[in-house]
Protein backbone atom coordinates (compact mmCIF):
# COMPACT_ATOMS: atom_id res chain seq x y z
CA UNK A 1 0.00 0.00 0.00
CA UNK A 2 1.05 3.59 -0.55
CA UNK A 3 1.17 6.53 1.78
CA UNK A 4 1.05 10.12 0.72
CA UNK A 5 1.78 13.61 1.84
CA UNK A 6 -0.66 16.17 0.54
CA UNK A 7 -0.06 19.92 0.31
CA UNK A 8 -2.75 22.53 0.12
CA UNK A 9 -1.49 26.06 -0.03
CA UNK A 10 -2.00 27.17 3.42
CA UNK A 11 0.10 25.98 6.29
CA UNK A 12 -0.66 23.32 8.84
CA UNK A 13 1.42 21.36 11.27
CA UNK A 14 2.14 17.91 12.51
CA UNK A 15 1.70 16.39 15.92
CA UNK A 16 2.93 14.24 18.83
CA UNK A 17 5.90 12.22 19.28
CA UNK A 18 8.05 9.18 19.11
CA UNK A 19 11.87 8.98 19.13
CA UNK A 20 13.94 11.76 17.54
CA UNK A 21 15.74 11.22 14.26
CA UNK A 22 17.58 14.54 14.09
CA UNK A 23 18.13 17.32 16.55
CA UNK A 24 16.42 20.65 16.16
CA UNK A 25 18.59 23.75 15.95
CA UNK A 26 19.17 25.82 19.02
CA UNK A 27 16.73 28.68 19.67
CA UNK A 28 19.79 30.92 19.76
CA UNK A 29 20.68 30.15 16.12
CA UNK A 30 21.00 33.49 14.33
CA UNK A 31 20.83 32.30 10.70
CA UNK A 32 20.82 35.04 8.13
CA UNK A 33 17.88 37.03 9.51
CA UNK A 34 15.04 37.70 7.12
CA UNK A 35 17.38 37.94 4.12
CA UNK A 36 17.75 34.19 3.83
CA UNK A 37 13.99 33.70 3.57
CA UNK A 38 13.58 36.70 1.25
CA UNK A 39 16.19 35.37 -1.17
CA UNK A 40 14.66 31.91 -1.27
CA UNK A 41 11.10 33.20 -1.63
CA UNK A 42 12.02 35.58 -4.46
CA UNK A 43 13.98 33.06 -6.49
CA UNK A 44 11.17 30.54 -6.12
CA UNK A 45 8.61 33.25 -6.99
CA UNK A 46 10.12 33.74 -10.45
CA UNK A 47 10.43 29.99 -11.05
CA UNK A 48 6.83 29.36 -10.04
CA UNK A 49 5.49 32.34 -11.99
CA UNK A 50 7.19 31.17 -15.18
CA UNK A 51 5.90 27.62 -14.79
CA UNK A 52 2.32 28.75 -14.13
CA UNK A 53 2.52 31.16 -17.06
CA UNK A 54 3.65 28.39 -19.39
CA UNK A 55 0.50 26.41 -18.55
CA UNK A 56 -2.20 29.06 -18.06
CA UNK A 57 -3.63 31.97 -20.03
CA UNK A 58 -5.25 34.92 -18.38
CA UNK A 59 -4.72 36.30 -14.92
CA UNK A 60 -2.14 34.86 -12.52
CA UNK A 61 -1.98 35.48 -8.78
CA UNK A 62 -0.28 33.55 -5.98
CA UNK A 63 1.72 34.00 -2.80
CA UNK A 64 5.28 32.66 -3.08
CA UNK A 65 5.69 33.35 0.63
CA UNK A 66 2.74 31.12 1.55
CA UNK A 67 3.86 28.30 -0.74
CA UNK A 68 7.46 28.54 0.49
CA UNK A 69 6.30 28.57 4.11
CA UNK A 70 4.25 25.40 3.71
CA UNK A 71 7.01 23.61 1.83
CA UNK A 72 9.63 24.75 4.35
CA UNK A 73 7.76 22.71 6.93
CA UNK A 74 7.90 19.73 4.60
CA UNK A 75 11.62 20.33 4.04
CA UNK A 76 12.11 20.19 7.81
CA UNK A 77 10.87 16.60 7.82
CA UNK A 78 12.63 15.38 4.68
CA UNK A 79 15.95 13.53 4.56
CA UNK A 80 18.66 12.48 2.10
CA UNK A 81 17.83 12.91 -1.63
CA UNK A 82 14.28 14.04 -0.90
CA UNK A 83 15.60 16.82 1.31
CA UNK A 84 18.17 17.87 -1.30
CA UNK A 85 15.58 18.02 -4.10
CA UNK A 86 13.24 20.20 -2.05
CA UNK A 87 16.16 22.49 -1.15
CA UNK A 88 17.14 22.91 -4.82
CA UNK A 89 13.59 23.54 -5.97
CA UNK A 90 12.72 26.01 -3.21
CA UNK A 91 16.24 27.56 -2.95
CA UNK A 92 16.40 26.54 0.72
CA UNK A 93 19.36 25.98 3.02
CA UNK A 94 19.34 24.70 6.64
CA UNK A 95 18.95 28.26 7.97
CA UNK A 96 15.59 28.74 6.23
CA UNK A 97 13.53 27.90 9.33
CA UNK A 98 15.12 30.54 11.58
CA UNK A 99 14.82 33.06 8.74
CA UNK A 100 11.15 32.27 8.15
CA UNK A 101 10.57 32.83 11.86
CA UNK A 102 12.26 36.25 11.61
CA UNK A 103 10.10 37.14 8.60
CA UNK A 104 6.89 36.25 10.45
CA UNK A 105 8.07 38.28 13.44
CA UNK A 106 8.47 41.31 11.16
CA UNK A 107 4.90 40.87 9.95
CA UNK A 108 3.68 40.88 13.54
CA UNK A 109 5.68 44.02 14.34
CA UNK A 110 4.17 46.13 11.54
CA UNK A 111 0.62 44.80 11.60
CA UNK A 112 -1.67 47.26 13.38
CA UNK A 113 -4.00 50.21 12.91
CA UNK A 114 -2.44 51.19 9.56
CA UNK A 115 -3.15 47.79 8.07
CA UNK A 116 -2.95 44.05 8.60
CA UNK A 117 -0.32 41.52 7.55
CA UNK A 118 -0.76 38.21 9.28
CA UNK A 119 0.44 34.68 8.70
CA UNK A 120 -0.74 31.57 10.54
CA UNK A 121 0.30 27.92 10.49
CA UNK A 122 -1.38 24.80 11.75
CA UNK A 123 -0.80 21.07 11.54
CA UNK A 124 -3.67 18.63 11.47
CA UNK A 125 -2.73 15.10 12.52
CA UNK A 126 -4.61 11.83 12.16
CA UNK A 127 -5.31 9.71 15.22
CA UNK A 128 -3.02 7.00 13.78
CA UNK A 129 0.14 9.12 13.50
CA UNK A 130 2.72 10.83 15.73
CA UNK A 131 5.33 13.43 14.88
CA UNK A 132 8.93 13.13 15.97
CA UNK A 133 9.63 15.45 18.91
CA UNK A 134 12.51 17.06 16.98
CA UNK A 135 10.20 17.84 14.05
CA UNK A 136 7.38 19.07 16.29
CA UNK A 137 9.96 21.33 17.99
CA UNK A 138 10.89 23.01 14.67
CA UNK A 139 7.24 23.55 13.81
CA UNK A 140 6.48 25.12 17.18
CA UNK A 141 9.68 27.16 17.49
CA UNK A 142 10.06 28.52 13.94
CA UNK A 143 6.51 28.38 12.55
CA UNK A 144 4.40 29.00 15.68
CA UNK A 145 2.29 26.08 14.64
CA UNK A 146 -0.26 24.45 16.80
CA UNK A 147 -1.21 20.82 16.21
CA UNK A 148 -4.71 19.41 16.28
CA UNK A 149 -5.89 15.83 16.08
CA UNK A 150 -8.56 14.96 13.51
CA UNK A 151 -10.28 11.68 12.76
CA UNK A 152 -9.47 11.57 9.03
CA UNK A 153 -10.16 7.84 8.89
CA UNK A 154 -13.73 7.83 10.20
CA UNK A 155 -14.76 11.41 9.47
CA UNK A 156 -12.87 12.81 6.45
CA UNK A 157 -15.66 15.20 5.50
CA UNK A 158 -15.92 16.65 8.99
CA UNK A 159 -12.12 17.00 9.06
CA UNK A 160 -12.15 18.85 5.74
CA UNK A 161 -14.82 21.23 6.99
CA UNK A 162 -12.81 21.93 10.15
CA UNK A 163 -9.67 22.80 8.18
CA UNK A 164 -11.53 24.95 5.66
CA UNK A 165 -13.23 26.84 8.50
CA UNK A 166 -9.81 27.58 10.04
CA UNK A 167 -8.49 28.86 6.72
CA UNK A 168 -11.55 31.02 6.18
CA UNK A 169 -11.22 32.51 9.66
CA UNK A 170 -7.50 33.29 9.25
CA UNK A 171 -8.10 35.00 5.87
CA UNK A 172 -11.14 37.02 6.94
CA UNK A 173 -13.43 34.80 4.84
CA UNK A 174 -11.50 35.59 1.63
CA UNK A 175 -10.25 32.03 1.12
CA UNK A 176 -13.12 29.57 1.29
CA UNK A 177 -13.18 25.90 0.34
CA UNK A 178 -9.42 25.60 0.02
CA UNK A 179 -9.68 21.84 0.37
CA UNK A 180 -12.14 20.07 -1.86
CA UNK A 181 -13.83 16.70 -1.47
CA UNK A 182 -11.02 14.50 -2.80
CA UNK A 183 -8.27 16.36 -0.91
CA UNK A 184 -9.10 14.67 2.41
CA UNK A 185 -9.84 10.95 2.59
CA UNK A 186 -9.76 8.12 5.12
CA UNK A 187 -6.09 7.65 4.13
CA UNK A 188 -5.03 11.19 4.99
CA UNK A 189 -2.47 11.32 7.79
CA UNK A 190 -1.33 14.95 8.01
CA UNK A 191 -2.42 18.29 6.59
CA UNK A 192 0.05 21.18 6.90
CA UNK A 193 -1.52 24.57 6.35
CA UNK A 194 -0.38 28.20 6.04
CA UNK A 195 -2.66 31.22 5.72
CA UNK A 196 -1.50 34.71 4.74
CA UNK A 197 -3.75 37.78 4.96
CA UNK A 198 -2.97 41.37 3.93
CA UNK A 199 -5.10 44.50 3.93
CA UNK A 200 -3.83 48.09 3.83
CA UNK A 201 -4.76 51.49 2.44
CA UNK A 202 -2.62 53.36 -0.09
CA UNK A 203 -0.50 56.25 1.20
CA UNK A 204 -1.85 58.27 -1.73
CA UNK A 205 -5.41 57.14 -2.33
CA UNK A 206 -7.22 57.42 -5.62
CA UNK A 207 -10.27 59.68 -5.90
CA UNK A 208 -13.39 57.64 -6.62
CA UNK A 209 -14.76 60.59 -8.59
CA UNK A 210 -11.88 60.31 -11.07
CA UNK A 211 -12.36 56.61 -11.79
CA UNK A 212 -13.65 56.17 -15.35
CA UNK A 213 -14.73 53.33 -17.60
CA UNK A 214 -12.08 53.15 -20.33
CA UNK A 215 -10.54 50.48 -22.60
CA UNK A 216 -8.06 47.97 -21.25
CA UNK A 217 -6.13 46.48 -24.17
CA UNK A 218 -5.93 42.72 -23.67
CA UNK A 219 -4.35 40.17 -26.00
CA UNK A 220 -7.83 39.41 -27.30
CA UNK A 221 -8.89 42.99 -27.88
CA UNK A 222 -10.36 45.86 -25.88
CA UNK A 223 -12.27 45.33 -22.66
CA UNK A 224 -14.04 47.93 -20.53
CA UNK A 225 -12.28 48.53 -17.23
CA UNK A 226 -12.59 50.89 -14.28
CA UNK A 227 -9.35 52.92 -14.50
CA UNK A 228 -8.37 54.78 -11.32
CA UNK A 229 -6.13 57.85 -11.40
CA UNK A 230 -4.07 59.94 -9.00
CA UNK A 231 -1.19 62.38 -9.42
CA UNK A 232 1.47 62.39 -6.71
CA UNK A 233 5.04 61.42 -6.00
CA UNK A 234 5.86 57.73 -6.47
CA UNK A 235 9.03 55.72 -6.89
CA UNK A 236 9.43 55.30 -10.64
CA UNK A 237 11.96 53.68 -12.94
CA UNK A 238 12.52 52.30 -16.40
CA UNK A 239 14.63 49.82 -18.31
CA UNK A 240 14.62 48.69 -21.93
CA UNK A 241 11.03 47.83 -22.94
CA UNK A 242 9.58 48.31 -19.44
CA UNK A 243 8.64 50.99 -16.91
CA UNK A 244 7.85 50.36 -13.27
CA UNK A 245 6.28 52.16 -10.33
CA UNK A 246 5.86 51.49 -6.61
CA UNK A 247 2.61 52.41 -4.88
CA UNK A 248 3.17 52.63 -1.15
CA UNK A 249 0.85 51.35 1.55
CA UNK A 250 0.39 52.90 4.98
CA UNK A 251 1.56 49.62 6.46
CA UNK A 252 5.27 50.40 7.01
CA UNK A 253 7.57 49.13 4.27
CA UNK A 254 4.90 47.54 2.08
CA UNK A 255 4.23 48.51 -1.53
CA UNK A 256 2.84 47.26 -4.81
CA UNK A 257 5.33 47.28 -7.67
CA UNK A 258 3.84 47.28 -11.18
CA UNK A 259 6.00 46.26 -14.16
CA UNK A 260 4.46 47.64 -17.35
CA UNK A 261 5.83 46.51 -20.71
CA UNK A 262 6.19 49.19 -23.39
CA UNK A 263 3.48 49.24 -26.05
CA UNK A 264 6.04 47.84 -28.51
CA UNK A 265 6.71 44.88 -26.23
CA UNK A 266 4.53 42.40 -24.29
CA UNK A 267 4.03 40.89 -20.87
CA UNK A 268 5.30 37.56 -22.25
CA UNK A 269 8.58 39.15 -23.35
CA UNK A 270 8.92 40.78 -19.94
CA UNK A 271 8.41 37.52 -18.06
CA UNK A 272 11.05 35.76 -20.16
CA UNK A 273 13.79 38.12 -18.98
CA UNK A 274 12.53 38.68 -15.45
CA UNK A 275 14.68 37.30 -12.63
CA UNK A 276 14.93 37.75 -8.88
CA UNK A 277 18.18 39.69 -9.32
CA UNK A 278 16.70 41.94 -12.02
CA UNK A 279 13.64 42.66 -9.91
CA UNK A 280 15.92 43.66 -7.04
CA UNK A 281 18.07 45.85 -9.30
CA UNK A 282 15.03 47.61 -10.76
CA UNK A 283 13.58 48.18 -7.30
CA UNK A 284 16.81 49.72 -6.03
CA UNK A 285 17.15 51.96 -9.11
CA UNK A 286 13.79 53.72 -8.68
CA UNK A 287 13.63 57.47 -8.02
CA UNK A 288 10.82 59.65 -6.71
CA UNK A 289 8.94 61.37 -9.52
CA UNK A 290 5.72 63.30 -9.91
CA UNK A 291 3.59 60.67 -11.61
CA UNK A 292 0.11 60.73 -13.10
CA UNK A 293 -0.80 57.16 -12.22
CA UNK A 294 -3.58 55.32 -14.00
CA UNK A 295 -4.27 51.69 -13.01
CA UNK A 296 -7.36 49.47 -13.13
CA UNK A 297 -9.54 48.36 -10.27
CA UNK A 298 -9.55 44.60 -10.21
CA UNK A 299 -10.41 41.50 -8.24
CA UNK A 300 -8.87 38.07 -8.84
CA UNK A 301 -9.48 34.73 -7.11
CA UNK A 302 -7.59 31.63 -8.28
CA UNK A 303 -6.90 28.07 -7.16
CA UNK A 304 -3.83 26.12 -8.32
CA UNK A 305 -3.10 22.40 -8.03
CA UNK A 306 0.70 22.54 -7.71
CA UNK A 307 1.77 18.89 -7.56
CA UNK A 308 2.67 18.60 -11.26
CA UNK A 309 4.20 22.08 -11.34
CA UNK A 310 6.50 21.37 -8.39
CA UNK A 311 7.64 18.11 -9.97
CA UNK A 312 8.47 19.96 -13.20
CA UNK A 313 10.50 22.43 -11.14
CA UNK A 314 12.54 19.55 -9.68
CA UNK A 315 10.76 18.41 -6.53
CA UNK A 316 10.12 14.88 -7.77
CA UNK A 317 11.05 12.30 -5.14
CA UNK A 318 8.69 13.72 -2.50
CA UNK A 319 5.74 12.64 -4.68
CA UNK A 320 6.91 9.04 -5.13
CA UNK A 321 7.33 5.87 -3.08
CA UNK A 322 11.05 6.74 -2.96
CA UNK A 323 10.25 9.70 -0.68
CA UNK A 324 12.16 9.92 2.58
CA UNK A 325 10.36 11.74 5.39
CA UNK A 326 12.27 10.09 8.21
CA UNK A 327 12.74 13.50 9.83
CA UNK A 328 8.99 13.80 10.24
CA UNK A 329 7.81 10.49 11.67
CA UNK A 330 9.60 7.52 13.21
CA UNK A 331 8.24 5.05 10.68
CA UNK A 332 7.82 6.71 7.25
CA UNK A 333 7.67 3.17 5.81
CA UNK A 334 5.45 0.70 7.59
CA UNK A 335 2.77 -1.92 6.91
CA UNK A 336 0.45 0.79 5.57
CA UNK A 337 2.99 1.98 3.01
CA UNK A 338 5.36 4.86 2.33
CA UNK A 339 4.74 8.43 3.40
CA UNK A 340 4.90 10.70 0.37
CA UNK A 341 3.41 13.93 -1.01
CA UNK A 342 0.24 13.38 -2.96
CA UNK A 343 -1.37 16.78 -3.47
CA UNK A 344 -0.36 20.43 -3.20
CA UNK A 345 -3.05 23.10 -3.58
CA UNK A 346 -2.84 26.88 -3.37
CA UNK A 347 -5.67 29.42 -3.38
CA UNK A 348 -5.35 33.19 -3.50
CA UNK A 349 -7.49 36.33 -3.57
CA UNK A 350 -6.75 40.00 -4.30
CA UNK A 351 -8.92 43.09 -4.60
CA UNK A 352 -7.49 46.47 -5.60
CA UNK A 353 -9.58 49.65 -5.44
CA UNK A 354 -9.26 53.39 -4.79
CA UNK A 355 -8.64 52.96 -1.08
CA UNK A 356 -6.08 50.15 -1.09
CA UNK A 357 -5.55 46.41 -1.41
CA UNK A 358 -6.87 43.30 0.25
CA UNK A 359 -5.12 40.03 -0.48
CA UNK A 360 -5.09 36.56 0.99
CA UNK A 361 -3.57 33.19 0.24
CA UNK A 362 -3.64 29.75 1.76
CA UNK A 363 -1.43 26.72 1.37
CA UNK A 364 -2.00 23.31 2.84
CA UNK A 365 0.13 20.21 3.04
CA UNK A 366 -1.54 16.92 3.80
CA UNK A 367 0.08 13.60 4.61
CA UNK A 368 -1.53 10.23 4.34
CA UNK A 369 -0.94 6.56 4.16
CA UNK A 370 -2.95 4.92 1.44
CA UNK A 371 -2.91 2.36 -0.77
CA UNK A 372 8.30 63.15 1.23
CA UNK A 373 7.73 66.99 -0.07
CA UNK A 374 9.22 67.68 -3.51
CA UNK A 375 9.77 70.75 -5.68
CA UNK A 376 7.31 71.11 -8.60
CA UNK A 377 8.47 69.14 -11.61
CA UNK A 378 7.33 67.68 -14.85
CA UNK A 379 4.59 65.07 -14.57
CA UNK A 380 5.37 61.57 -15.85
CA UNK A 381 2.42 59.43 -16.91
CA UNK A 382 2.23 55.75 -15.99
CA UNK A 383 -0.85 54.31 -17.67
CA UNK A 384 -1.44 50.63 -16.99
CA UNK A 385 -4.19 50.01 -19.55
CA UNK A 386 -2.67 46.79 -20.89
CA UNK A 387 -1.39 43.54 -19.32
CA UNK A 388 1.27 43.93 -16.64
CA UNK A 389 3.10 42.01 -13.91
CA UNK A 390 2.72 43.11 -10.30
CA UNK A 391 4.11 42.21 -6.88
CA UNK A 392 3.30 43.13 -3.31
CA UNK A 393 6.71 43.64 -1.71
CA UNK A 394 8.15 44.03 1.75
CA UNK A 395 10.65 46.78 0.89
CA UNK A 396 12.59 46.25 4.12
CA UNK A 397 13.49 42.64 3.39
CA UNK A 398 12.85 42.70 -0.37
CA UNK A 399 10.55 39.70 -0.10
CA UNK A 400 7.82 39.14 -2.68
CA UNK A 401 4.71 38.33 -0.66
CA UNK A 402 2.30 38.12 -3.60
CA UNK A 403 2.91 38.05 -7.36
CA UNK A 404 0.65 38.13 -10.36
CA UNK A 405 -0.10 39.00 -13.95
CA UNK A 406 -3.16 41.06 -14.81
CA UNK A 407 -4.21 40.07 -18.30
CA UNK A 408 -7.72 41.54 -17.94
CA UNK A 409 -9.41 43.27 -14.98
Amino acid sequence: MKSFLCFVLMIAFLAPVVSPVFAAGSPEDKGAGTQNAARAVNEFAIDLYRQIESEARGNIFFSPFSVSSALAMVYAGAANDTEREIARTLHFNPEIHVSMKAMSARFSEISGKEGVLETANRVWVSLEEDLLPSYASILERDYASGAERLDFKSAPKRSLEKINAWVSEKTQDKIKDLLQENDVTANTRFILTNALYFKAPWINQFSEGQTKTEPFYTEDGEKDAQLMRVTNHFLYGSAPDVTFVKIGYRLPGLSMMILLPDKSSSVDALSKKLSSQLLSEWSESMKSKNVRLVIPKFKVELRYPLSDILQKLGMRLAFTQEADFSGMVANPRNKDGVLYVDTVVHKSFIEVDEKGTEAAAATAVGMARMSAVMEPEEITEFRADRPFIYCILDNVTGAVLFMGRLSAP
